[in-house]
C-alpha cells in the first residue's frame, strides 16, 4: 500500500465511499472490500485524516450494511468491523482536537479527575431520571390537527412514525411536552423537503381548536422561511433538502431550536418563546392562569409531502448530540445501533485488566441502587436470572431444552404479596408451561402439575393446575415470536395471563385466568419445555409489550445502556485524551508473557468460579457476594477482593459479548482491539464463550452441493508405499479441488461408498472412512506426521501424539496440510470427532496462544533438558578445556523430530560450540525446536479459517479446541450412560446394567473399540441407542450387533454379565468391517477413486429408527 502514494490520501477515501453508494452487487462489495483494507492496514498513512463527515457516511453505509446482515447478528462483516472501531477512534480523537490546540484549555498534562467525571456523570444520570419521571415515562406519538381527513399516518415496524399529506398545510403535533430538557428526534425528508418543523405552545393538551399562525412557531429548512412568526430576528437559510436526516435540538429551557443535518451541525437556531405573550391571547388563555405553559413539537407538511419522525423508539441516523436526551425514553436502553459506547467500555475495561488497575474503573461499572432493598413483598436480586436444570442451555435470559426429556426452569426470585408481571417470548413452536410456582416446591416438577403451580399451554390450548387440565379459548395455538404476559395478584388471589395482550380465560365473565390462590406461599416464574423448545423471558430488564395497568415489574430495567452512554457523553476532553493515552501504553508495552502474569489474579478467579458453577449446575451470572465468600473460603484470595473481581468479571464478560461480533480480530495485522481480546480472552467464563461460538458456528453454516465419494480401500492396502493411494491421499486428490465452502456445513460433509465393500452410507461408512484417514495420519504411512521424540525416546508425556513433519515442505504436502485444516473445521460444525493426537502446542499454535519454551517438553523432554543444561554451564563449568573434553563434537546443529538435520545458525554443522557460546546455542536450539513445524502448521491453520471464522479460533483455549475436533480420547461410562436412549427396553432391565457393567470392566482401549464398534467412531460424543435383540435359540451363543449409521446396540438376553463381557469384548476386537447391507460388485484394486457432485444437499437431518440396518 505504501508504494502507491494515492491509497494514502483522503481522496482516495472519499473515491471509495463514492463508488460503493453508485454501484451494487459484487461490484459494491468489492469496494467496500478495498475501503476496509485502507481503514484497517493504511490508517497510519491516510494525510490528511478524512473529515468527519466522510467519516458519517461511512458509518451510515455500515450501519445499513448491519442492518441487512443476518438477525441473529452474531459476527458482522469487515467492513462494518474496520468502520465501528475507526469511527470510535476518530470520534475520540476530534474530541480532544476541539480544545487541544486552544491556550486557555491545558489537557495534555491534566491527571485524571476521577470526581469530575463522576459528578457529571451523577448530574446527567439525575438529570435524566429527573427529566423522564416527570412524563411518566411516556411514549411519543402524534396526532392530527389542522386538515386530518387529508393526512396519513402510520407507525412502521422499527417504531418510527411515517406522515404523508395529500394537501397544503396539514400538519401534526406531538403528544409529549418538551419540559425544561434539551431533546433530540430526526426527521426523514421523503418527497421534496417541503416541511416546517417548530413547536406549539398550549397550556392544555387540546387541539379542538385549530391552531392559527399566531399561536405557533415552525421554519421550513427547504425554503429557507418561517410559518407563524411574527418577529423573527433569524436570518433565513436553506439547510435541507429531499432524503436528508434533519436532527431536531429542542431546549426546553432557554427556549430555542436548532438542526443538525446529515449528523452535522448547520449552527442555525431560533427561539421560540418571543411571542409567548401573543401566542396566549390568541389562544383565548390568560397568561397569569395558573396552568403553565408547555411547548410540542409541531410540523406542518405541503402537498404531497412525507416525513419520517424518529423520536427516539428506534436507533436514530446520527447520534445524538452530547448534551441531549431523546424524547422518547425508549431510546436509552437501545443505544447506538452500532454499539460505539459499549466499544469504548471494551478497551476501558480490557485496559484496567491488562495494565494491573493502574487506570481507573469507568463510573458506569458501578450497579445503581436496588430499588427491593428492605421489601417484605419480593425478594431476591433486582436483575432477575434463571436457575439452571439438567439438559437445559440458559444464556442470560433465553432458555433452551437441549436435552432429552421434559425440564422446568425457575427464575431466582420470590413475591408474598403486591402485584407482579412478567413477559415470556417463544422462540419455537412446541409444548410449553408457562407460570408461576410455590417457592416450595420440587425444583424439578413441572408447572402447573404440582399442588401450588399454576400455568398455561396455548400449544394444546389448556391451563394447569395440580396436574390437571381445563380448556382455555384461544383463536390460535401459540406460533415463534407470540409474548405471554403473566400477571399475579396476590392481593386480589388470581392468576391473569395475557396471549399477544388478550385475556385468556375459560369464559367471558371472568377477569382472570386463575382465581382464589393461596396468599400464605411465596410465588416464583417457571417455565417447563419439552425437548428442543426454547422462550425469552423479560422481567423488567427491557420494556414491556403488554403490562396491564397496575401491575409491578418483577425486575429492575437493564440501565446498563442508559449509564454507559451517560458516561460517555459526559466525559472531559482530558479524560478522554488519557483513555487514548493508555490504549497507545499498552500497545506499545505491554508482550503476551507480561500481560499473563498480570492477569492472573483474574484467571484465578474464573477457574474457581467455573469448577463452582460445573459442580452445582449453575451459571456465572447467578454468583452471590455470600456465595462468593464460601467459594473463596479456603483459596488464598481474600473474599472481598475476589467479589470486586468477580464483578469486573461479569461486566467485562457482558462488554465482550456484545463487542465481538463487531471486532476486527486479525492476528496477522493485530490492532489494539485484538491485542487487548487476546491478552483477555481467557477471562471470559466458559460458558459464555461457549454459547458464543455455538451461535457463530450456527449462523454461518451454509448449504452445500451433495459430494458423494467412492473409495478403493484395497487399493490402499495394495500400494502402501504410495501415499497418495491411501485413503487420505485418494480423499484429498478428490477434494483439493473443492471451495471451501463444502466444508462449512452442520451436516455430513459427503458420502461415502467403499468399492468393492457392500455397505450403503446413511452415516456409518461416513464416520468409518473419517476414522481410517485419521489412523493413516497417524502412523507412518503418510509423509505428512512423524511421532514426537518422547514416544522415540520413551520419555515424557504425549508419548502417543504426532507432529508435524518438518520435510514436508513439497506443494503436495503443504496442500494435504491445508486440506486436513479444511476438514478439521468440518468436524468442529458437524461434531464429527477426528481421532487425532497432537501435543498441546500444536492446539496452541493453532488458536493463537503464545507458545513458550516449557512447551517443549511435550515434544521432547530430551532436548529441553539438554537446553537448559547448556544455559547453566557457564556458571557450572570452571574453564573451556573442561568443556572442550566434554563437547567437544558439539556442532550448532540439532536433529529434528523427523529426523532431520537442521543447522542453528549459517555453517552451523561447521562451528563447534563453546563455553563462550554455549547460550547462544540453547537459545538457537529453543527458538529452531520451537519452531520447527511452524510452515506445516501454518498452513493447517490456513485450511481451518477458510472453514471457520478467526473469532471462534480466538474464543478458544487450546484444550477446548482440541475437544471441539476430536472429542474426548476416553470417557467415563457415566458420560455415555447420560445420554443413551433405551428402544423397546428400559434402563433397569438386566441385559443394560450388563452393558454397563462390562463397560466400567473394559480398558480404555476397549472402550474405544466399543464407540467404533457402535458408531465408526473413536470417540465421544455418542448418542447410544440400545434395543433387545430377539434370539430363536440359546441368547447366550448370539453376538451383539451394531448398526453404526444409527448409534444403535442390539442386545440379546444374555445369562450373566460374564457372558455379556466375552460376546461383546469378541465382537469389538475382531469386527472392524461394515459390509453386510448388501452385496457388493467385484472391484480392482486399481480402480480410481470418483467424486460426484449433486445439484443440492439433500440428506436428511434425522433418519428413522425404524429404517436400522445391521
Amino acid at each position: 500500500m505504501s508504494h502507491v502514494q494515492f491509497l494514502q490520501t483522503g481522496a482516495c477515501l472519499e473515491s471509495l465511499a463514492n463508488a460503493s453508494r453508485m454501484n451494487v452487487g459484487i461490484t459494491r462489495r468489492i469496494v467496500l472490500s478495498c475501503l476496509t483494507n485502507i481503514l484497517t492496514y493504511g490508517a497510519e498513512h491516510i494525510e490528511p485524516m478524512p473529515h468527519v463527515a466522510r467519516m458519517h457516511d461511512l458509518r451510515r453505509m455500515a450501519e445499513r450494511l448491519f442492518r441487512r446482515t443476518i438477525a441473529s447478528q452474531h459476527l458482522q462483516s469487515r467492513f462494518v468491523q474496520a468502520v465501528a472501531e475507526f469511527y470510535v477512534a476518530l470520534k475520540d480523537s476530534e474530541h480532544c482536537w476541539r480544545v487541544i490546540g486552544d491556550a486557555q484549555v491545558k489537557i495534555r498534562d491534566e491527571v485524571y479527575n476521577a470526581a469530575a467525571d463522576t459528578e457529571s456523570f451523577m448530574q446527567k444520570r439525575l438529570e435524566q431520571r429527573s427529566l423522564y419521571r416527570r412524563r411518566e415515562g411516556m411514549r411519543v406519538t402524534v396526532e392530527k390537527v389542522l386538515h386530518p381527513e387529508s393526512l396519513r399516518i402510520g407507525v412502521n415496524p422499527n417504531k418510527t412514525i411515517l406522515a404523508w399529506s395529500e394537501r397544503s398545510g396539514t400538519s401534526v403535533v406531538a403528544d409529549v411536552p418538551l419540559g425544561s430538557g434539551r431533546w433530540y428526534f430526526e426527521v426523514r425528508m421523503m418527497a421534496t423537503g417541503d416541511v416546517f418543523i417548530g413547536v406549539l405552545p398550549s397550556k392544555l393538551h387540546d387541539w379542538s381548536d385549530a391552531p392559527t399562525p399566531d399561536t405557533f412557531l415552525t421554519f421550513n429548512g427547504k425554503t429557507g422561511a418561517f410559518h407563524g412568526a411574527k418577529d423573527t430576528s433569524v436570518a433565513p437559510r436553506r439547510i435541507w433538502k429531499a432524503k436528508d436526516y434533519v436532527g431536531v435540538v429542542m431546549d426546553g429551557a432557554k427556549k430555542t431550536c436548532s438542526f443538525f443535518v446529515n449528523g452535522c451541525d448547520t449552527g442555525f437556531f431560533f427561539h421560540f418563546a418571543a411571542n409567548e405573550a401573543e401566542a396566549v391571547c390568541a389562544a383565548g388563555a390568560n397568561q397569569q392562569d395558573e396552568l403553565e405553559m408547555s411547548y410540542y413539537p409541531f410540523f406542518v407538511l405541503e402537498e404531497e409531502e412525507g416525513v419520517t419522525i424518529n423520536f427516539g423508539g428506534a436507533h436514530f441516523e446520527f447520534e445524538s448530540p452530547r448534551d441531549c436526551f431523546p424524547l422518547d425514553p425508549a431510546n436509552l436502553s437501545l443505544g447506538t445501533l452500532i454499539p460505539y459506547n459499549q466499544l469504548r467500555a471494551f478497551h476501558d475495561l480490557a485496559t484496567y485488566i491488562v495494565s494491573a488497575g493502574r487506570t481507573t474503573l469507568p463510573t458506569f461499572f458501578h450497579e445503581e441502587a436496588n430499588p427491593f432493598d428492605g421489601s417484605t413483598e419480593r425478594f431476591g436480586p433486582p436483575h432477575v436470572s434463571l436457575h439452571s436444570s439438567v439438559g437445559v442451555q440458559i444464556n442470560l435470559l433465553h432458555v433452551r431444552n437441549a436435552g432429552t426429556r421434559f425440564a422446568t426452569v425457575r427464575a431466582n426470585c420470590r413475591v408474598s404479596g403486591g402485584k407482579w408481571y412478567y413477559e415470556v417470548t417463544l422462540r419455537s413452536q412446541g409444548l410449553v408451561q408457562i407460570g408461576w410456582a410455590s417457592s416450595d416446591d420440587p425444583q424439578t416438577g413441572g408447572v402447573g402439575d404440582t399442588p401450588n403451580s399454576w400455568s398455561i399451554d396455548l400449544f394444546r390450548r389448556l391451563k394447569w393446575h395440580d396436574g390437571k387440565s381445563e380448556p382455555l379459548t384461544a383463536s390460535r395455538r401459540w406460533v415463534v415470536g407470540d409474548v405471554i404476559g403473566c400477571a399475579l395478584d396476590i392481593v386480589e388471589r388470581k392468576m391473569i395471563f395475557l396471549y399477544n395482550g388478550r385475556l385468556l380465560c375459560d369464559s367471558n365473565l371472568n377477569d382472570s385466568t386463575f382465581a382464589g390462590l393461596p396468599t400464605t406461599i411465596a410465588y416464583e416464574p417457571a417455565v417447563s419445555l419439552r425437548a428442543g423448545n426454547e422462550v425469552l423471558f423479560n422481567f423488567g430488564s427491557s420494556s414491556f409489550k403488554y403490562k396491564p395497568e397496575g401491575f409491578c415489574a418483577l425486575g429492575v430495567p437493564d440501565s446498563w445502556n442508559e449509564r454507559m452512554d451517560a458516561f460517555y457523553s459526559t466525559l472531559r476532553p482530558s479524560t478522554t485524551l488519557l483513555r487514548l493515552r493508555a490504549l497507545r501504553d499498552i500497545w506499545l508495552s505491554a508482550d503476551e508473557f507480561t500481560i499473563r502474569d498480570k492477569v492472573k489474579p483474574y484467571s484465578m478467579v474464573v477457574e474457581a468460579i467455573q469448577q463452582y458453577c460445573q459442580r452445582e449446575g449453575k451459571s456465572f451470572a447467578q454468583i452471590t457476594e455470600e456465595v462468593c465468600t464460601e467459594i473463596f473460603r479456603d483459596l488464598p484470595i481474600p473474599a472481598q477482593e475476589a467479589w470486586k473481581t468477580y464483578m469486573l468479571l461479569v461486566a467485562f464478560s457482558r462488554v465482550s459479548q456484545t463487542v465481538i461480533p463487531f471486532l476486527h480480530l486479525d492476528t496477522r495485522h493485530p490492532n489494539i482491539s485484538t491485542k487487548l481480546f487476546l491478552a483477555c480472552r481467557g477471562l471470559l467464563f466458559a460458558s459464555l464463550r461457549n454459547d458464543i461460538i455455538d451461535d457463530i458456528l450456527r449462523v454461518t453454516n451454509v448449504r452445500t452441493e451433495h459430494l458423494r465419494l467412492s473409495i478403493n480401500r484395497l487399493k490402499a492396502r495394495s500400494n502402501k508405499g504410495l501415499w497418495m493411494s491411501t485413503v487420505f491421499g485418494q480423499t484429498f486428490s478428490l477434494l483439493a479441488g473443492q471451495h471451501p465452502r463444502a466444508f462449512r456445513t452442520n451436516k455430513r460433509l459427503w458420502g461415502v461408498v467403499f468399492l468393492g465393500e457392500g455397505s450403503e452410507d446413511v452415516g456409518g461408512p461416513f464416520r468409518e472412512h473419517i476414522s481410517e484417514m485419521c489412523r493413516e495420519l497417524m502412523s507412518t504411512s503418510l509423509p505428512l506426521f512423524v511421532p514426537t521424540a518422547n514416544n522415540v525416546h520413551d520419555t515424557g508425556t504425549y508419548r502417543d501424539a504426532f507432529v508435524p513433519a518438518a520435510s514436508a515442505v513439497g506443494a503436495a504436502e503443504l496442500a494435504a496440510f491445508v486440506f486436513l485444516g479444511q476438514l478439521m473445521g468440518g468436524a468442529m460444525r458437524n461434531n464429527e470427532p477426528l481421532g487425532l493426537f497432537f501435543p498441546p502446542i500444536v492446539w496452541k499454535f493453532l488458536c493463537f496462544y503464545p507458545i513458550e519454551e516449557s512447551d517443549i517438553d511435550d515434544v521432547d523432554r530430551i532436548c529441553l533438558q539438554c537446553i537448559r543444561e547448556f544455559r547453566s554451564l557457564k556458571s557450572r563449568v570452571g574453564s573451556g578445556d573442561m568443556f572442550d573434553d566434554v563437547f567437544d563434537a558439539e556442532t550448532f546443529t540439532t536433529r529434528l523430530s523427523d529426523g532431520s538435520i537442521k543447522e542453528l545458525i549459517p555453517g552451523g554443522s561447521s562451528t563447534r560450540v563453546t563455553l563462550e557460546r554455549c547460550e547462544d546455542y540453547a537459545d538457537a536450539l529453543s527458538s529452531a525446536r520451537l519452531g520447527e513445524y511452524t510452515r506445516q502448521l501454518g498452513k493447517i491453520r490456513d485450511g481451518l479459517l477458510s472453514v471457520i471464522p478467526e473469532t471462534v479460533l480466538c474464543l478458544l483455549t487450546p484444550s477446548e479446541l482440541e475437544f471441539r475436533i476430536c472429542g474426548k480420547p476416553d470417557y467415563s461410562v457415566g458420560e455415555l450412560r447420560e445420554g443413551a436412549l433405551y428402544e423397546g427396553l428400559t434402563s433397569d432391565d438386566r441385559r443394560v446394567q450388563f452393558l454397563w457393567q462390562a463397560l466400567e470392566d473394559a480398558t480404555p482401549l476397549q472402550r474405544r473399540l466399543f464407540l467404533r464398534f457402535v458408531s465408526g467412531r473413536d470417540r465421544l460424543p455418542v448418542k447410544l441407542r440400545v434395543l433387545p435383540l430377539s434370539t430363536s435359540g440359546d441368547a447366550d451363543s448370539a453376538l451383539p450387533r451394531a448398526a453404526t449409521c444409527f448409534f444403535a446396540l442390539e442386545l440379546p438376553d444374555y445369562s450373566s454379565v460374564e457372558v455379556l463381557k466375552a460376546k461383546l469384548y469378541y465382537s469389538i476386537e475382531n469386527c472392524a468391517d461394515i459390509d453386510t447391507d448388501f452385496n457388493p460388485r467385484e472391484v480392482d484394486e486399481g480402480e480410481a477413486p470418483q467424486l460426484m457432485v449433486g445439484l443440492e444437499d439433500t440428506r436428511q437431518d434425522e433418519v428413522d429408527p425404524a429404517m436400522l440396518s445391521d
